[in-house]
């Protein structure tokens, strides 16, 4: 038997996850009729000899439900041994398959509904000593948002300093989503917890040298180099050109780490341009392709300088205009955050880090603390502690809160992107769907016409090439049709074009009154239409419209 085509399986995937998520609404929506909420109202009214008895039976039965949804798991891998087919590649195991899968969508710039999170930063909770930050990344080498991970309320917490049980520079934070769910009767927190450190110029050693400009020079408040260790000048290096500078205050090092007995940081006093690059290749630096990678420099603008200061890593940089930092004030100048920071991306031939000041014509700028490494993941988002000029201490801690939109719209989406993760923990590309804006109604001035005297307003909705159809948009405005004999033919426009998947819309109305039921008026059978006159007496409108959506994602 031939393969069935991609289209075929997306609406096989579309009508099994629905029979799912229509259970799982049963049992867990804020409907005063769904499980949860009739259970808890049982058991708040039992009494006598029989409550554990009524009590079991009752969690018994909510077992069971648990167990129906469970077998969802079961369904996503049969759909994805359908997928794998449909694209002709010879994977059977689930895993192997959303990874096919997943790189076909992004071939052909397919992609499903999105679950519309909204990541939040972290943001240090209050009475943190240390200044640092901590960065987080949600978009993949493909420029994808990562969907699979659970939007919930997250801590970080400095559990270890540099007197508790680790190094200056390089504390112990322990990440911890919010509390999980009983069951899968209802989505919670993550219930997930990890330790991840701070970041220091150490941790760039596994790719460059003399990451702090602390090697081969000497020691001591201010030194001419002769050569910066490790790293490659476009110009002389010389007096005039640069200056090693160490100890503190203004004219100090920026941060010291762990075996960096002489910390020292480097100023660039050249006009023109000046560049210090590093080859990664001929270091043998390895990188991996699965994780993402921080990179930054700190630098610091003395009195007047001006220029640009570019960082680049291989085919990814980023650049800040100096006259944009106070002086005496260090900053940090980082990659991304976003695909730059896969691999994927900033690989290229003769692969270098680099970090150049152009256009200068006066003042100095100093560098610092070069660090490159590889982000932590915690479900599903990719982290850097990155430690500032004061180092943090125990208990300093940040919190940041997501949200998950998708599920609130007036048309839900993400529903297959939120199955696909609670299956198997995979996301596939997705983007926003177009929404349904309300449409415009106008009389049409084109005379006599069926629609009855009075007020009506109109709502429409996708149809899906599954035979699923969209919850309708938002109400137009209400129109009153005065006489029908003269003016009885209505214009409604604005109707909005549906996403990938959408096959026609259908246009719904009140009839006289503005009351009841939106009913049938007609079917715009393409994709491109905008427009539709309305031209159906109220006795010949058709069926009503749909309240909710009648399969998952109306694409």
């Amino acid at each position: 038997m031939a393969a069935l085509s991609e289209s075929a399986v997306r609406t096989i995937w579309q009508k099994a996850i629905w029979i799912y998520e229509q259970q799982r609404r049963a049992a867990a929506t804020t409907s005063s009729t769904n499980f949860i909420t009739l259970q808890a109202a049982l058991i708040a009214a039992l009494s006598g000899d029989y409550v554990n008895d009524m009590t079991a039976r009752i969690q018994g039965t909510r077992q069971k439900l648990t167990t129906i949804l469970n077998d969802a798991s079961s369904a996503t891998e049969v759909v994805f041994r359908y997928y794998a087919q449909a694209i002709d590649t010879p994977e059977t195991d689930v895993q192997s398959a959303i990874t096919r899968v997943y790189n076909w969508f992004v071939t052909n710039s397919y992609t499903i509904p999105s679950r519309l999170f909204v990541w939040a930063s972290p943001a240090a909770a209050g009475g943190n000593t240390g200044n640092g930050t901590i960065q987080r990344l949600n978009t993949d080498s493909d420029s994808n948002p990562i969907e699979n991970q659970i939007a919930d309320a997250k801590t970080a917490k400095c559990v270890a300093d540099a007197t508790s049980g680790t190094e200056k520079n390089e504390e112990n934070f322990e990440f911890r989503g919010g509390a999980a769910a009983t069951d899968n009767l209802t989505f919670a927190g993550s219930g997930k917890k990890t330790n991840i450190a701070s970041l220091s110029a150490r941790a760039s050693q596994r790719f460059i040298r003399n990451a702090s400009f602390s090697q081969g020079t000497p020691a001591g408040a201010t030194a001419v180099p002769t050569d910066i260790t490790s790293w490659t000048s476009s110009i002389t290096v010389s007096g005039t050109n640069y200056e090693i500078i160490g100890g503190t205050g203004v004219n100090g090092f920026y941060r010291d780490f762990p075996g960096d007995t002489t910390p020292l940081a480097l100023r660039l006093k050249a006009t023109g341009t000046t560049t210090l690059s590093q080859n990664l290749e001929t270091l043998r630096s390895s990188f991996s392709t699965a994780v993402p990678y921080y990179c930054h420099v700190a630098w610091r603008r003395k009195g007047t300088a001006d220029g640009t200061l570019t960082l680049t890593l291989g085919a990814s940089s980023t650049a800040v205009d100096i006259t944009t930092g106070t002086a005496d004030i260090w900053n940090i100048l980082k990659i991304g955050l976003g695909a730059a920071n896969w691999f994927k991306v900033f690989g290229n031939a003769g692969l270098s880090l680099s970090i150049s000041r152009t256009s200068a014509t006066t003042g100095n700028v100093d560098i610092d603390d070069v660090v490159i490494a590889p982000m932590a993941n915690f479900d599903g988002s990719w982290y850097s502690v990155i430690g500032g000029s004061t180092q943090f201490l125990l208990d300093d801690s940040f919190t940041f809160t997501d949200t998950e939109q998708g599920s609130a719209q007036a048309v839900p989406q993400g529903i297959l992107q939120s199955w696909l993760f609670r299956t198997s923990g995979r996301y596939l590309p997705a983007k926003t769907m177009a929404p349904l804006t309300a449409c415009v109604a106008a009389l049409a001035g084109a005379g006599a016409g069926n629609v009855e005297n009075g007020n009506h307003s109109w709502k429409y909705t996708y149809v899906h090439s599954g035979g699923g159809e969209s919850a309708p948009a938002a109400t137009s405005n209400v129109l009153n049709v005065v006489d029908k004999t003269t003016n009885g033919q209505v214009s409604l426009t604005g109707i909005t074009v549906g996403p990938t998947g959408t096959t026609a819309r259908k246009v719904y109305r009140t009839v006289t009154g503005d009351a009841g039921n939106y009913k049938l008026v007609g079917t715009i059978s393409d994709n491109v239409t905008t427009v539709m006159t309305d031209n159906v007496a109220d006795a010949s409108l058709g069926a009503n419209a749909p309240a909710a959506l009648t399969v998952a994602d109306p694409v």
